[in-house]
């Protein structure tokens, strides 16, 4: 999982981006921005609302991701969560579809 294991260093993060590092840059730049991951040195984190930053990661990194709350395989529900559906989540199976939080979609192209 991306973010469970503590913070990452870009070169962590590199090897799981899957739309390029120019694209990585951009979006830990938009994210850091929008207040919902934070940079200690080197290292990035999660901050602040963690639903909004699993949508926002999941749409900047093109990564399979469940259209009720965000999780991918890099980034999963806090108590864990596994795919029931091509794009929903276990956690997420009774649950009513939300729209995209604002923060998950500012600075999107």
């Amino acid at each position: 999982m991306i973010w469970q294991g503590g913070p990452l260093s870009l070169d962590t993060l590199t090897r799981h981006w899957t739309a390029g590092a120019g694209a990585l840059r951009v979006a830990l730049d938009a994210l850091e921005a929008q207040g919902l991951i934070t940079r200690t040195g080197t290292l990035y984190g999660p901050e602040g609302d963690e639903h909004a930053a699993r949508q926002a990661y999941a749409h900047h990194s093109g990564v399979r991701a469940c259209t009720h709350c965000g999780c991918s395989d890099l980034w999963a529900c806090p108590d864990g969560c596994w795919w029931t559906g091509e794009t929903q989540c276990s956690s997420c199976v009774d649950a009513p579809l939300p729209a995209l939080s604002a923060a998950g979609l500012a600075g999107t192209p």
